[in-house]
Order: C-alpha cells, then sequence, then structure tokens
C-alpha cells in the first residue's frame, strides 16, 4: 500500500500525488552575476532529483526580461547566468 498525500478536484480527478516521492526543502539563496551551487543531496543521492522556484527578482532595464536559471545535465546544479538580484527556494524529490 503506497503511503502520502493525494489530493483531488472537486470534480473527483487527481490534482496531486505525493505517493511517489516526497518533496524536501532544503534552502534559500540570494544571487547575482553568474555562478551555481551544487547541492550535495543529489550529488551523494542520485535518485534525488533537484528542485527550485523563483521568489523574487529585481526587474532588470530591459523590461520583458526574466532571470534564467537552469538545472544542469547532471541534475545536481543550480546554476545561473548574468543574472539581476534573484532569490530562489531549492530542495530535492526524495
Amino acid at each position: 500500500m503506497a503511503v502520502g498525500l493525494q489530493v483531488y478536484k472537486a470534480d473527483g480527478s487527481l490534482d496531486l500525488d505525493l505517493t511517489k516521492r516526497i518533496p524536501k526543502f532544503i534552502g534559500v539563496k540570494t544571487v547575482t552575476g553568474t555562478g551555481q551551487l551544487l547541492i550535495s543531496e543529489v550529488a551523494d543521492n542520485p535518485n534525488n532529483k533537484l528542485w527550485y522556484i523563483i521568489s523574487s527578482y529585481t526587474p532588470s532595464e530591459d523590461k520583458g526580461s526574466i532571470p534564467l536559471i537552469r538545472i544542469s545535465d547532471a541534475g545536481s546544479k543550480i546554476q545561473w547566468s548574468n543574472i539581476p538580484r534573484t532569490t530562489f527556494r531549492y530542495g530535492v524529490y526524495k
């Protein structure tokens, strides 16, 4: 029997299913410019999957541009390039 959280919509269809993987929040990081962050919980355990969400950023002079942050091909680093002050939250799916 699976253990976890399942949330259903009013029509009975599944909206959220956390029976396969559980998200774990690791931290918050504020960055600017170019760089990367190695997440040891992914590097040490490749079964963990990295996630992030941008929580705030300072708009650039170029209207319409947004920060570009990505997860590396190996899946263990969060990388950013030429971005204004940006804050993101990150974690892993275990």
